[in-house]
């Protein structure tokens, strides 16, 4: 029978079954809008279901060469632990351009676990369709083990490029979080690789159709499965959606409560710092200033003294005036030193004392933030609540995938890393020792200008003085050259480049979030709704 015959024959059926009935709409209408509304159908349906294949593919990808990933990984972590140890910055920039290109290859993978994660299951029903000719019921496993890790997809939600920078003040904190992705990463493999490592999903063959259905139902019936497919569809393709699906809504809210109190003084706190490293600096910068022009009249005044002393036998003691200079203008020049070095060290202490309690406040709202973080990875029960043919394994699947989660945590918690700092509990250490090195130094500086006062005016040793003023000018004008960046305002700018990459990730996620939260019931609904009606 030709193509026309099939045509005519169904034409047929439909113009009888319009006479049997009271119908206003014209048969052929109905019969047009029931063959438009299946092939739309048909279409978005298929797209559905070949971006989820999309996804599986990408995932197993991944998992096939994570071993070779995490070693490289694991390779750039013990030379970052050697590089703090030698403090090698440019050997740390080359270490970090890799490990940036690792963290761009996992990319990826981590949107393809967090779209599967809000995949509706129930699309994939043996009932609905045919997916190259088999039973779609085998991607199932797959998108419900992508849900029972999905949480540990937040801790990569921040920017790589501006968190990984080669600042060696950072080095431990860098090596604390490098390693915490690779942990996670680790995790989510193993538990994705059970599912789509098990043989080849669904491949199609030559001229084989990927969907073909195979159910009869009602027009308003594919009408139905047409706005949810659409709905399912909007949900997998909106970030916002899908970060407040991962938080759910108590911890979502939570989050967004506890951000919005603390953002704004968070962010005043990174400029308070800003502000204090560019004072340092000043102070710095003018001690070096006024180091150099006091170090060359104390080395003029020194030449001065003993050429009085050397001309005595020529000028019959009447030399003795330039000697009676020098030691003025020596003692002048170290009298001027003392009140400098004495300046910077007081106000040193008053700026450094203020960066500390900066630092103090800012890591107290950090700990709050990080507590609300952990409560959403960490939170119990599925992310979408399983049929209850399923629900006793998705149960027992999920409470392991918690008791992973404890399990690396400690594993962090273990992580042995040079001078026993973790993340931003290595500030207030860096700081206070540099703190320390630096007033320290300032003493020794200005017992040695004492010293070289007494020794001008008394007019001895005066050759000893000149190569002191010598030393001083060399190394304050390599100081000078160098930018007059002193080493606390160092720590502090390294810290806030840390902190505003943070923060950063954290104003998105609240934005994202702010948005995402309204959608939170639908997603949970249209996700745990029946496809087929």
């Amino acid at each position: 029978m030709d193509t026309r015959s099939v045509l005519c024959k169904i034409l047929l059926m439909v113009v009888s079954r319009s006479f049997s009935t009271s119908s206003a709409v014209p048969a052929f209408s109905s019969y047009d809008s029931l063959f438009g509304t299946r092939a739309q159908l048909q279409e978005r349906l298929t797209e559905y279901v070949q971006d989820t294949l999309s996804y599986i593919e990408t995932v197993r990808d991944f998992c096939n060469q994570e071993q070779e990933w995490t070693s490289e990984r694991e390779a750039e972590l013990k030379k970052m632990r050697d590089i703090s140890e030698n403090q090698q910055e440019k050997e740390l920039g080359d270490i970090l351009t890799h490990t940036l290109e690792g963290l761009k290859k996992l990319e990826p993978f981590l949107d393809a676990v967090e779209k599967l994660a809000v995949t509706s299951t129930h699309v994939f029903s043996k009932q609905i369709f045919r997916l190259c000719g088999e039973n779609p019921e085998g991607v199932k496993p797959v998108i419900e083990d992508a849900r029972i890790d999905a949480r540990r997809l937040i801790h990569f939600k921040r920017n790589p490029t501006t968190f990984f920078k080669p600042l060696l003040d950072n080095v431990n904190v860098l090596i604390f979080q490098l390693n915490n992705y690779k942990l996670n990463t680790e995790q989510l493999c193993d538990r994705m690789r059970r599912s789509v490592l098990n043989g080849d999903i669904y491949k199609c063959k030559s001229g084989q159709p990927l969907v073909c259905l195979i159910w009869n139902t009602r027009k308003n019936n594919k009408n139905q499965m047409l706005d949810h497919l659409n709905q399912l569809y909007e949900i997998r393709t909106n970030e916002h959606t899908r970060l407040a699906f991962l938080f759910q809504e108590k911890n979502a809210q939570k989050f967004i409560k506890v951000f919005n109190q603390r953002r704004s003084n968070m962010w005043q706190l990174l400029k308070d710092l800003e502000d204090t490293a560019v004072h340092l600096d000043r102070m710095k910068k003018g001690a070096s200033i006024s180091t150099v022009a006091g170090s060359s009249v104390g080395i003029v005044g020194g030449v001065l003294s003993l050429l009085g002393i050397v001309l005595v036998p020529v000028t019959a003691g009447t030399s003795l005036g330039l000697t009676v200079a020098g030691a003025t203008l020596g003692g002048l020049s170290a009298v001027d030193g003392l009140v400098t070095d004495s300046t910077e060290i007081a106000l040193n202490s008053q700026y450094e004392h203020d960066a500390k309690s900066y630092m103090k406040s800012y890591m107290d709202d950090t700990i709050e933030i990080e507590d609300c973080l952990k409560e959403a990875i960490n939170n119990e029960g599925p992310l979408v609540k399983p049929s209850s043919a399923d629900a006793g394994k998705i149960t027992h699947l999920t409470r392991e995938a918690l008791r992973t989660t404890v399990n690396v945590f400690e594993g962090f918690a273990a992580i042995t890393l040079d001078k026993s700092e973790r993340g931003i509990q290595a500030v207030m250490v860096d700081l206070e020792t540099v703190h320390l090195s630096s007033t320290q130094q300032l003493a020794k500086a200005k017992m040695l200008k004492t010293v070289s006062a007494v020794r001008r005016i008394s007019g001895v040793l005066n050759f000893l003085c000149i190569g002191l003023d010598g030393y001083s000018i060399y190394i304050e004008s390599q100081s000078l050259a160098k930018g007059s960046e002193s080493k606390v305002s160092k720590i502090i700018r390294s810290r806030v480049t840390l902190w505003r990459s943070e923060l950063e990730a954290w104003e998105k996620m609240y934005n994202s979030l702010s948005i995402g939260k309204e959608t939170i019931n639908e997603t949970q609904d249209a996700l745990e709704k029946p496809f087929l009606p």
